[in-house]
Formats: C-alpha cells, sequence, structure tokens
C-alpha cells in the first residue's frame, strides 16, 4: 500500500554547525514521491528544516539576468549556512529581492524553512555541503530571533539526550560522538543572546 506523501513533514530546528556537520541523504522506501531525509548529526532526520540568525549578505548568483538566483549567507552563532532561492521559490526569492534592494540590509534577522539540498563544488567532488532550499524567509525582530535561538537549543539537546532513537545509531556511527559534537555550539548560541 502506497504513503501519502503529499502531507509535509514537520520542520526540524537546527543550527548552522549541525547542518555544515551533515553529509547524508536518504529515502526510506524506493516510492518516486518519498521523500528525501538529511541524517542530521544529533540523531534525528530531517526532510524540511528551520533555521534562523543574521543575514550577512545576499547576491544574485544567476549567469543570466532574466531569472534572478539569490544566494542568501546566514549566521546564527554558531556557524554559517546558505540559503539559494529562485524562480521555484518565489515567495522567499521576493523577500531576498527586496532585502538587496533595501539599501539599509542586509543585515537582518531572519528565519528560513525550507529542504536541505546536497552540493559538491567542482573544484573538490569529495566534499558535500548542505544548503538549505528555502520554501519561505521571514523578516523578524531580535527578540523572534533570541527566541528562536532558545528554542532551537533546547530541540537540539532533547534530540542530544534521546539514546534510543531510530537514528541515533547512525548518527554515532557517522559521525562520532553526538554530544561533544555539539555540545560547544550549543552553548556558544546561547552565550550569544547574554
Amino acid at each position: 500500500m502506497s504513503q501519502n506523501y503529499a502531507e509535509r513533514q514537520p520542520a526540524k530546528r537546527l543550527f548552522a554547525a549541525e547542518l555544515n556537520e551533515a553529509d547524508y541523504h536518504f529515502k526510506e522506501t524506493d516510492e518516486d514521491r518519498a521523500p528525501n531525509y538529511l541524517l542530521l548529526p544529533s540523531g534525528d532526520k530531517a526532510n524540511r528544516v528551520m533555521m534562523g540568525g543574521t543575514l550577512m549578505s545576499v547576491e544574485d548568483v544567476s549567469n543570466e539576468g532574466n531569472d534572478p538566483f539569490w544566494k542568501a549567507v546566514i549566521q546564527d552563532g554558531t556557524g554559517e549556512f546558505r540559503a539559494f532561492a529562485g524562480k521555484y521559490s518565489p515567495e522567499a526569492a521576493s523577500v531576498l529581492q527586496g532585502v538587496k534592494q533595501d539599501e539599509s540590509m542586509p543585515p537582518a534577522y531572519v528565519i528560513v524553512i525550507g529542504k536541505t539540498k546536497e552540493y559538491r563544488p567542482e573544484d573538490d567532488e569529495s566534499e558535500i555541503l548542505i544548503n538549505i532550499q528555502p520554501e519561505t524567509i521571514a523578516i523578524v525582530s531580535e527578540e523572534q530571533r533570541n527566541n528562536f535561538i532558545k528554542e532551537t537549543a533546547e530541540h537540539t539537546i532533547n534530540r542530544l539526550e534521546n539514546e534510543t532513537g531510530e537514528y541515533v545509531l547512525q548518527a554515532d556511527e557517522r559521525h562520532g560522538d553526538r554530544v561533544s559534537l555539539l555540545k560547544n555550539d550549543v552553548r556558544e548560541s546561547l552565550g550569544m543572546l547574554e
């Protein structure tokens, strides 16, 4: 019996440090429309992620000017992550275009919800970079960004404290000690708020 994949997967809250450590996508079934998951180093899986921080730069990286393809670099206190938006994510692209046109920004505080995508640089095929293909990008207040960081720290700690989850063993095998890998990043993110 085939599963209904039309229902959206909940977005997992993630820090850049964890996204930058992640390097493995997988499907749980061979069905065509089965979701593509990212194995999280904290011991879970994510089809969609929610990330936030300070939008440091916005740049049109398209080769031709007809269809802008926006690259956003976002810093969350644990590291940087990148989000790319173009004609297939018009809402997010519109926000980034607006930021680019507003000379007073960036920096701005943002929250991004989207799917993860693998990218292999041409100069190093062995390197895997994980970027976000955003569904939405929202410009938020400093207080909203701070609340997001606190909640993300809590979600990350909950994943790290789970010793029996289905993906804990896979994360340990792939990344080593999950807790020591990410606990300093969680601490740094909370320290940034003080």
